[in-house]
């Protein structure tokens, strides 16, 4: 088993909804959402990242992402008051403690800033990553990541098809990373060249998914007919930090034309500005949809906001959720699937 912690270094994307789900819904035109990042301990084979969130120093980013951002056009708000290495070293770890970085995938808000880690620490990537996006800028001048994210340390692209023997978890193609049964990295395409998710067994029968961006909002996988929405869900679960007093999935359905099984479809799909192949995102999401069905199995994806105040606050059973002050062991103990699932809700609230 593995020890997971999510940490959250503070960066907020306040970004248009439109450009990353569909349809657009009154009243939630933008995602403000924050970028998480996980940090693996195993026993004997040290501590590993999946997800590295945003690098302080943004303007630095490859120019195709630098100027993506700064462009007006685009409305895009980045704020970042501290990145993954200074919240690792302010909380006592070394740097070098850190054997592998994992990208979920090659978006800036994912893969923070590796020239800070140790050439020891090597980086990880999804099938077909090194294809569509290496070299890097500036040896290509419109790559979105930079050669020196790569210069001087090992570059492991995963190879779902050879070196272990096959194995899948739900419907994707999985790799046993410490070859124990501990932590695995999933296939999980579509949604960018070589996208992956982590899967870390914190129990010997309870996982924690990193969804990465598997999706941008969980409304994208949720609810869904394996998981509709609960009959007694109750106001204040889907409120914690909204202002509305109620939500009604009756009326989310009617601001947004929605079909008549609104509590068994999911609210949004992905728009495809931001995705790179969508007959296989679906596949994914649905992938995902099956995986969060199961009881075992916390599904956390990379920018899921409304979730955040109670893994910073905790609830009645621990204090807090984030690093340092807590962890994801305990989580079914905890109840914490059931306080988290349905928080988004609250994005798309009507007061009732």
């Amino acid at each position: 088993m593995s020890n997971a912690l999510i940490f959250y270094s503070g960066a907020r994307l306040d970004l248009p909804a439109e450009h990353f789900v569909s349809p657009n819904i009154e009243g939630h035109e933008r995602l403000r959402i924050p970028s998480y990042s996980f940090l693996i301990n195993h026993r004997s084979k040290g501590r590993v990242l999946f997800d590295l969130s945003l690098r302080k120093d943004f303007q630095n980013l490859a120019p195709v992402m630098a100027n993506r951002i700064n462009n007006p056009s685009m409305r895009w708000k980045v704020s970042v008051p501290r990145d993954v290495p200074e919240t690792l070293i302010a909380n006592g770890i070394d740097l070098h403690e850190i054997k592998s970085i994992f990208w979920s995938n090659h978006h800036f808000d994912h893969i923070g800033d590796t020239s800070k880690f140790p050439s020891s620490t090597e980086l990880v990537v999804g099938p077909g990553f090194t294809e569509a996006y290496t070299p890097g800028y500036p040896d290509n001048p419109e790559s979105p990541v930079k050669s020196a994210d790569f210069k001087g340390r090992r570059v492991n692209e995963l190879d779902f098809d050879n070196g272990q023997e096959s194995i899948s978890i739900g419907r994707f193609k999985a790799f046993d990373w410490f070859e124990d049964g501990s932590f695995y990295l999933l296939d999980v395409p579509g949604r960018s060249a070589g996208h992956i998710c982590g899967f870390a067994r914190v129990k010997p029968d309870s996982f924690i998914l990193m969804g990465g961006n598997c999706a941008h909002h969980p409304g994208e996988f949720r609810p869904s007919k394996i998981a509709p929405i609960p009959k007694d869900l109750t106001p204040l679960h889907v409120a914690v930090h909204s202002k509305q007093t109620s939500v009604c999935p009756g009326n989310i359905g009617e601001k947004i034309n929605a079909k008549s099984d609104i509590e068994r479809s999911p609210i949004y799909k992905a728009s495809a500005m931001f995705t790179y192949d969508n007959d296989k995102c679906q596949w994914s999401v649905e992938g995902i949809q099956e995986l969060d069905a199961c009881e075992n199995v916390l599904v956390i994806i990379a920018h899921d906001g409304g979730i955040l105040p109670v893994l910073q606050q905790g609830n009645e059973k621990e204090s807090s959720f984030l690093f340092p002050k807590g962890e994801l062991t305990e989580w079914q103990r905890s109840e914490l699937k059931e306080a988290l699932k349905w928080l988004f809700l609250s994005d798309l609230a009507v007061v009732s």
